[in-house]
């Protein structure tokens, strides 16, 4: 509302200007000094002026690039040209194997190095552990299907903040990227740092150790510091650090699967040699809390919602890089827990967080890994 009372009398008051110069020369040749072109009035004597002798604005015709235009024509102009500018629309130049390496890279992070000590932990069996992360992947299926739908009606980068805007409004979707930004962003970034800070002081200290909760924390909070520096000071550095973790990530991962792969192919199995569902704890309360930890490690799939806009073709693209990606996912991490059962007995994938530096030690030896 504000902007539209703005334009009308910035619209007025030029209006209004011309008019008054139009009075005062009448028929000299004026310069606005707008830009180009030049403007020429193009005054009738006897038909400008009304009874009162003021100028009637309506009949004043004024010379553009030799042509006459009305003042209405130049009103009609100039609103077109205070109008608002199209929104920017993003370049188009990704196709299902970026969309879906794009949205693999961004899922595998640090759930799959945790959560497995979790969901085994409350479900007590290899089994019921190995069906918890099959039917958190269906759910994660079912979420991709559901923005397949949103992916293909909205062809715009954004994710759920255009889906919000579109159904509630402008308010909700920014009260969303709020929560998301200092709330929902912000307990991820912690859970993520303190993971790895976890993971690399075990490399140094022993978990029983009195000290170790502290000295987590603070590599906790010195590993966002200085994510957070590197970033503001260069946004290239940052790019080239994500990159370099990223692919540690991904080997990391791909290690394990080839020492899970290694220990079948050697018959190394007297982890997995009992019935997998014995032991079982029938308690779905703590299910719950093994559901959480499986689900933690599957998002990150909804990004390829967020860049519809830069996707080719993203009516067929979008639901099949959504589908291929969580079918991938749920292969991923049922190979990674069965090469983690098959490395470690189940006692040990209870009581020890560090699982994945666990495998490091069993397989490569103590002194390996610190």
């Amino acid at each position: 509302y504000q902007r539209r009372v703005r334009g009308h009398l910035s619209n007025s008051l030029r209006n209004y200007g011309i008019i008054l110069i139009l009075a005062m020369t009448r028929g000299s040749i004026i310069s606005l000094g707008i830009a180009n072109p030049v403007f020429t009035p193009n005054v009738d004597e006897e038909g400008v002026f009304d009874n009162d002798g003021f100028v009637d604005h309506e009949k004043v015709e004024v010379g553009v690039n030799g042509k006459a235009v009305e003042m209405s024509d130049m009103k009609a102009a100039e609103a077109a040209a205070s109008a608002p500018a199209a929104p920017t629309e993003l370049k188009a130049n990704l196709n299902l194997g970026h969309a879906v390496s794009l949205a693999v890279g961004q899922t595998i992070g640090s759930g799959i190095f945790v959560s497995p000590n979790d969901v085994v932990r409350e479900v007590k069996s290899i089994g019921m552990s190995l069906v918890i992360w099959v039917i958190s992947g269906t759910l994660s299926m079912c979420g991709a299907l559901t923005f397949c739908e949103l992916g293909t009606m909205f062809k715009r980068s954004g994710g759920e903040y255009q889906y919000i805007k579109a159904a509630y409004g402008h308010f909700m979707s920014f009260l969303y990227l709020w929560v998301c930004g200092i709330i929902r962003n912000g307990m991820g970034c912690a859970a993520i740092s303190l993971t790895f800070a976890h993971y690399f002081m075990d490399l140094f200290m022993d978990e029983k150790d009195p000290g170790f909760t502290v000295a987590k924390k603070g590599a906790a909070t010195a590993a966002i510091i200085i994510i957070i520096t590197v970033n503001v000071y260069s946004t290239k550095i940052g790019l080239w650090m994500q990159n370099v973790f990223t692919a540690l990530k991904l080997m990391a991962l791909g290690v394990l699967v080839v020492m899970g792969i290694y220990f079948l192919c050697a018959g190394k199995t007297e982890n997995i040699k009992r019935n997998w569902f014995e032991g079982t704890d029938i308690n779905f309360p703590k299910w719950t809390s093994a559901f959480f930890a499986s689900l933690w490690a599957y998002s990150g799939w909804n990004c390829i919602n967020m860049m519809s806009g830069e996707i080719k073709n993203p009516t067929k693209t979008v639901p099949r890089a959504l589908v291929l990606t969580n079918v991938i996912m749920i292969s991923i991490y049922l190979i990674a827990n069965i090469a983690y059962h098959t490395i470690l007995p189940i006692d040990t994938l209870i009581n020890d967080r560090a699982i994945a530096v666990k495998v490091g030690r069993v397989v490569l030896g103590e002194g390996t890994w610190g």
